[in-house]
């Protein structure tokens, strides 16, 4: 007798529901199709038996024989349900349906993985795209991309990764797979419809998901109107906002991120009025100084954006009609608007791996190769990995971004190919190991980078934003900003408005962090004469730097 707990959650209460009892005859792999009349047994001996009982006590556990089966409800029917077990094994699977899953994949195929060897399980409906469009791209009212357009690696490959491109490079793709269970003791993932895999490597790409308010906490904040995003469906219900507004309403932006300040500037192009509230002093203030923030807060104002610092939600207001219609804030403060658009934040998918990966920042922490501590099989990427930054004394960091995701899911992939199992470093010239291409570095050694476009605006930060911040320029022409630390080493960069040469100086700043005197740099008045100060600081010569490929930049 096998217990109703081992089944998939969808099936159990069906089976609860109906007195279906369940006796299992072999060891269950995995499991397919449920629910099904069969007229007989098929591959009885690698399947479930299940049949009727009006009461579970007087179940006779003697084989189970079909008897009768008919649609006519006035006979007693008597039936055997049967279910099919199939076995999905994978070298490698990609649990994650985001944009560090789509360059895993594309990573894979670039660098001569083999064919029918590595598997992608995602819960969305489409393949894996880039998700930073959502607050651009899809809502921008004179590009209205579509899904489609901004699969993965679009830019880099000139062929979006859609259902086909999976295919034809022999990537199996499981769309609406939510993952119900991981065991990573028998490398093997339970999905909610029913189906398992077994695995050698798995890539952790789940992620996080929008945080959101309790009704419990916030009242009604559980109300329609009261919008969060995330994913395509998410975006898909603000653009039928929108839409449906025609330019004649109202919105209220909860936040002062960046992703707030992108989707404020998707409003305002589609001739929505909006009001920021957001918890900070100004804008963006976990990365930006004060003295940079209210350049950008101005540009805000200019566009006609009604800005609210201080701001800590203690309720939301209903309408006749079930709608949200104002949100209160704890200071006393109420704004009313057609709907509301949340952005505080977001959670790292990590329930799945509590109890059996150790994690860290809220994420899962993984060494300098990105696997899992005490799983050498197991890679975390993307938003869920906390990894140490090299860089920066190997400080663990969680990191949100896109490129973080896009450089640590290439990466993973990299070491699971062609990683030296010798640890990468150690006895890498001993000519013995030569058969393990133990000349392959894969340490991720990165150098955050962040960036974000709003109205005719793109900045762009390198490094690390610890320190005493410096600033030169103005907002929205050109301004630099250097982050300082008592060493009088530059950890970090930010630039709005330069040149992609610019660009690449300020990225070989993040990286070799030269040590600089601040009295000199005090006596510095004009954004452009600051690179010329850095050039002389850094090894490379100047022709080396201006023919090194810019770093990708996601337009």
């Amino acid at each position: 007798m096998a217990d109703i707990g081992r089944l998939p959650a969808f099936l159990q209460p069906w089976c609860i529901q109906n007195n279906i009892c369940l006796q299992s005859r072999k060891p269950l792999h995995y499991y397919r199709h449920c629910c099904a009349y069969k007229p007989k047994i098929l591959k009885e001996d690698y399947g479930l038996g299940f049949w009727q009982t009006p009461n579970w006590n007087s179940l006779s556990w003697s084989k189970p024989v079909y008897r009768s089966f008919a649609k006519n409800s006035n006979r007693k029917i008597s039936f055997l349900l049967y279910c099919c077990l199939e076995s999905k094994n994978y070298q490698i699977i990609v649990l994650g349906g985001g944009v560090a899953a789509g360059y895993a994949a594309f990573s894979y195929v670039r660098m001569g993985g083999e064919s029918n060897q590595l598997a992608v399980l995602s819960e969305e409906p489409v393949p894996p795209y880039e998700r930073p469009s959502l607050s651009k791209g899809f809502m921008d009212p004179d590009i209205r991309m579509e899904p489609s357009e901004f699969y993965t690696c679009a830019a880099i490959a000139q062929l979006p990764q859609d259902e086909k491109w999976y295919e034809e490079h022999g990537v199996a793709l499981y769309l609406n797979t939510r993952a119900q269970q991981v065991d990573v003791s028998t490398k093997k993932i339970i999905s909610e419809n029913g189906h398992i895999f077994h695995y050698e490597k798995l890539i952790i790409a789940t992620g996080c998901r929008a945080r959101k308010y309790s009704p419990s906490q916030v009242p009604f904040s559980n109300l329609d109107g009261i919008l969060y995003l995330r994913n395509i469906e998410d975006a898909n219900i603000v653009r039928n906002w929108i839409d449906e507004l025609k330019g004649q309403g109202k919105a209220v932006v909860i936040g002062g991120g960046y992703l707030a300040m992108e989707i404020t500037s998707c409003l305002v192009s589609n001739n929505i009025q909006v009001t920021m509230a957001y918890p900070g002093d100004y804008l963006l203030n976990k990365l930006f100084p004060a003295q940079v923030a209210k350049q950008y807060e101005q540009v805000f104002r200019d566009k006609g954006v009604e800005l609210l610092s201080n701001c800590f939600v203690e309720n939301f207001y209903e309408r006749n009609d079930g709608f949200a219609s104002a949100v209160r804030f704890q200071d006393g403060r109420k704004v009313s608007g057609d709907f509301f658009i949340v952005c505080i934040g977001a959670i790292p998918n990590t329930e799945l791996f509590q109890g059996q990966l150790q994690l860290q920042n809220g994420g899962i922490e993984v060494n300098h190769r990105l696997q899992c501590v005490g799983f050498p099989d197991i890679y975390a990427v993307g938003d869920v990995a906390s990894f140490p930054l090299k860089a920066y004394s190997n400080r663990p960091v969680r990191i949100e971004h896109v490129d973080h995701s896009r450089k640590s899911a290439a990466s993973a992939i990299l070491d699971i190919l062609h990683g030296n199992p010798y640890g990468n470093t150690k006895h890498r010239d001993d000519p013995r190991l030569s058969i393990f291409r133990a000349a392959v570095d894969t340490t991720y050694d990165y150098v955050p980078f962040y960036y974000s476009r709003m109205f005719d605006l793109c900045w762009n930060f390198y490094g690390d934003s610890s320190g005493t911040a410096f600033v030169w320029g103005y907002v929205p022409s050109k301004m630099v900003t250097l982050w300082i630390e008592l060493s009088s080493k530059v950890v970090g960069i930010l630039l709005e408005g330069c040149s992609p040469f610019e660009h690449r100086v300020a990225y070989r700043v993040a990286v070799n962090r030269p040590k600089v005197d601040t009295s000199e740099l005090q006596r510095i008045t004009e954004a452009s004469q600051v690179f010329e100060y850095l050039l002389n600081l850094l090894p490379e010569k100047v022709e080396k730097i201006r023919t090194t490929r810019e770093e990708s930049v996601d337009k």
